[in-house]
């Protein structure tokens, strides 16, 4: 289902159901715990773990965009086992 979406320099737009829009750029997951890294202001970058196991990165990517509340935020998402 993901690859409806278009991919522009490594990253997917997406627009939540207000029209909201996002690039998320994710590794490929699977049955993995993740870190949400996103920036909202420059130069201000936050994180989120969701404390959840995703199935998929497709899963991920609607588990962000359901809960989108920001213009234009950049998302980057990391396996947490690759996070040292």
């Amino acid at each position: 289902m993901i690859e409806k979406y278009t991919k522009e320099n490594g990253y997917y737009k997406f627009y939540n159901k207000n029209g909201k829009r996002c690039k998320i750029k994710c590794e490929n997951i699977e049955n993995e715990k993740v870190i949400i890294s996103f920036s909202k202001n420059a130069g201000e970058t936050m994180y989120h773990l969701p404390d959840k196991v995703f199935k998929n990165t497709t899963e991920v990517i609607y588990h962000l965009v359901k809960n989108l509340e920001s213009d234009n935020v950049i998302f980057t998402i990391y396996k947490s086992s690759t996070i040292k």
